[in-house]
């Protein structure tokens, strides 16, 4: 086995060389914020899907707790047009 198996060798312009070992908090943190924000982007269809099934429409409280917990997207889908429309396709595969 080599002994720099789980590293990384960087090396800059002026002929120096940095060995950095790889951790798993190397792979955990850019997974962590980029997957968190996505699945909370990617939560909202199956959201919709039980709205719509349940038909939870009627009931304001849902209705308000729904739309508090959601509020980023809707400011988001007002800002800017395709991510609305990405949105509202996405919510249609899974209420269709």
């Amino acid at each position: 086995m080599a002994p720099y198996r789980h590293r990384i060798l960087i090396t800059f312009r002026f002929g120096r060389a940095y060995r950095f070992r790889i951790t798993g908090r190397m792979c955990l943190y850019p997974l962590l914020a980029l997957g968190l924000p996505l699945s909370y982007c990617l939560s909202i269809g199956p959201v919709a899907w039980l709205v719509q099934t349940y038909d939870l429409n009627s009931d304001p409280a849902v209705i308000e707790i729904l739309g508090y917990y959601y509020m980023p997207l809707v400011w988001c889908m007002g800002y800017s047009e395709t991510f609305t429309s990405v949105m509202q396709w996405y919510q249609m595969l899974w209420v269709s």
